[in-house]
């Protein structure tokens, strides 16, 4: 008869081997995947929120205006950002004047050719305002190497408020482009310094705007979205989730808004400017005074361009209107 001896040390100690060995494999595969998730999504995070600098190209004193170069420090990390102060020979002193201050978009620049904002800013101040042509952090002449879509963005515009209020202008209205446009909605919402808004071309949610144009423009599948969206908080501190532009409207409703987009817009669609005019109504139902114009034809922030005349016959009445 044969008796077994029973298993000896040796045989728990493979397990033990075989098992922490399976577990160290199992880790370097989850490391590796997550290298493979994340590092391409900084990079993206990094290349993504690097602005393309354009150079100031137009001299506004050939429209008749009197050009004073401003600059000033952004609030909270001192950028120094600088502009033009846009006025008529002869106008009267800031305490007695009205002042709209422009915000252009991403790779944009102070007079941005692209929307024609010498030639608007003119008008405006052909029609009796002050205008605050600034470049945002880094773009133009502005100090800056990031951009975060209306994130930090809203220091530059506190900043330029702070400029104006120690000129002596109490009448102030913020006028904004795509990433100015959701500048001015989220800062207006923070600030009642700002007395009326008008917007062109804004977007309502960046989520949304970024789940469709990370893919395209950083050539990565859609999965790494929320990745690059991850990273640039985790490295920049520009949360997009809460860029959120139509839940700051509730805060506007005591005050005018405009709301204008090209019906051809396929980088911010309409329906942004829809659901931001939608987003105006409180629970009585209502909106306050809130406009939407969406021009037939015109693409992103092209509207000006598309239809001068229609343009500015809409956008001279709501400021005097607004900002009388």
């Amino acid at each position: 008869m044969t008796t077994l001896a029973p298993p000896g040390p040796a045989a728990p100690a493979r397990r033990r081997f075989r098992r922490r060995r399976w577990l160290a494999g199992v880790a370097l595969l989850a490391v590796l995947l997550v290298g493979l998730y994340l590092g391409p999504s900084a990079y993206m995070a990094d290349t993504l929120t690097r602005p393309h600098r354009q150079p100031v190209t137009t001299n506004p004193r050939a429209y008749g205006l009197r050009v004073e170069d401003v600059a000033f420090p952004s609030r909270v990390d001192h950028l120094t950002l600088r502009g033009w102060l846009l006025t008529l020979p002869g106008a009267p002193p800031a305490r007695d004047a009205r002042l709209i201050v422009v915000l252009h978009g991403k790779d944009g620049v102070r007079d941005d050719p692209s929307i024609g904002l010498t030639p608007l800013a003119s008008a405006l101040a052909h029609a009796g305002y002050e205008v605050l042509l600034f470049d945002l952090r880094g773009h133009g002449e502005s100090e800056g190497d990031r951009f975060s879509l209306g994130w930090y963005e809203r220091r530059d515009l506190q900043g330029a408020l702070d400029w104006a209020q120690a000129r002596g202008y109490a009448r102030i209205g913020v006028y904004g482009f795509s990433m100015g446009a959701a500048t001015a909605i989220l800062t207006a919402a923070e600030d009642r310094r700002i007395a009326a808004v008008a917007e062109d071309s804004g977007y309502a949610d960046l989520d949304q705007i970024l789940a469709a144009q990370i893919p395209l423009r950083s050539g990565l599948p859609g999965l790494y979205t929320p990745g690059v969206i991850l990273m640039t908080r985790l490295m920049y501190g520009a949360d997009a989730a809460k860029i959120r532009p139509d839940l700051a409207m509730a805060a506007l409703r005591d005050r005018p808004v405009l709301i204008l987009h090209g019906a051809a817009d396929t980088y911010v669609p309409a329906a942004n400017a829809e659901r931001l005019w939608a987003a105006r109504y409180g629970p009585d139902g209502d909106p306050g005074r809130v406009y939407l114009h969406i021009f037939p034809g015109a693409g992103h922030v092209k509207s000006f361009k598309t239809d001068p005349d229609a343009y500015l016959a809409v956008v001279l009445h709501f400021w005097q209107t607004a900002l009388p």
